[in-house]
């Protein structure tokens, strides 16, 4: 009896990237405003892709789990699969 075929597992979503801020030296208080600012976008930008990549994985989860049912309804003779 041959042995199953192993099964293959495709990573689809993407590697997270290190979040990074942007360097800063602001010297005035409007350079620190300025600065507030772009630090507070680069963590959105940050918490957005890390958000994709885990709806991702829930997405992928998902489909691995329903896919082994669908592999197992076609597997059955067709009389099995009619109640017969």
């Amino acid at each position: 009896m041959p042995s199953p075929a192993p099964t293959l597992t495709v990573n689809r979503c993407a590697t997270p990237d290190p979040c990074t801020l942007p360097a800063s030296h602001p010297t005035t208080n409007g350079e620190l405003h300025l600065q507030l600012e772009r630090t507070e976008a680069a963590w959105a930008r940050c918490a957005a892709e890390v958000e994709a990549i885990i709806a991702c994985h829930h997405s992928a989860a998902a489909d691995m789990q329903a896919a082994p049912e669908a592999t197992a309804v076609e597997e059955q003779a067709p009389d099995e699969a009619q109640g017969h």
